[in-house]
């Protein structure tokens, strides 16, 4: 399960509203496949879900999902195409705001990671961005110095012009929106071994 990095939109503030009358500014967006109902307050916990279509179609759960005592109050299930699933969410008495479960195929392409179309140098130069500031200490270029420690200063700059190119890191030396989504599964040790071999 991956939360995206995304800039809500007034279709996600408007459909937020209409379904729980939210008008908070906590969002988020989850890539999964799957669903576990959670309908029912549980030591001043709760997450209302709702299913939607792309069409625009609403279902919502059957009234039996807020019993926690009724097995359909824990049922999962599989997201079906071209739909997906809302939550509003109180944890604790906190409100948490809504979350987007979307089917990781189905992810609007400024959303969904590249990171497979990425090389290896790429991935952990895109790993040291997500993971170290620019500076630090008397290091202007902490990021390079980082990843020079697994890859050559060619390979550096090499992989962070494919970055640029892609479009996953910006001119000022930051991650763009579709980057942080292609970085956020990056593991430095799975990569360092894939450089090595």
């Amino acid at each position: 399960m991956n939360t995206i990095t995304y800039t809500t939109d007034a279709t996600m503030k408007e459909l937020a509203k209409k379904l729980f009358g939210y008008s908070g500014k906590t969002f988020k967006v989850v890539a999964k496949s799957s669903y576990t109902l959670n309908n029912y307050w549980d030591g001043g916990s709760k997450e209302e879900a709702v299913l939607v279509s792309r069409t625009g179609e609403i279902y919502y759960p059957n009234a039996e999902v807020n019993n926690p005592f009724k097995v359909v109050a824990h049922q999962s299930f599989d997201i079906p195409e071209n739909h997906f699933v809302v939550t509003y969410s109180i944890v604790q008495g906190k409100d948490r705001g809504i979350t987007f479960y979307v089917r990781p195929e189905e992810l609007p392409n400024d959303l969904n990671p590249a990171q497979d179309e990425l090389t290896v140098q790429a991935k952990i130069v895109l790993f040291c961005f997500r993971s170290y500031k620019s500076s630090y200490g008397n290091l202007k270029d902490y990021r390079r110095y980082e990843a020079t420690q697994i890859i050559k200063s060619s390979e550096y700059d090499t992989a962070k012009q494919e970055l640029l190119d892609k479009g996953l890191i910006s001119s000022k030396n930051s991650l763009t929106t579709q980057g942080k989504n292609a970085a956020a599964p990056l593991d430095i040790w799975q990569l360092t071994q894939q450089y090595q071999q």
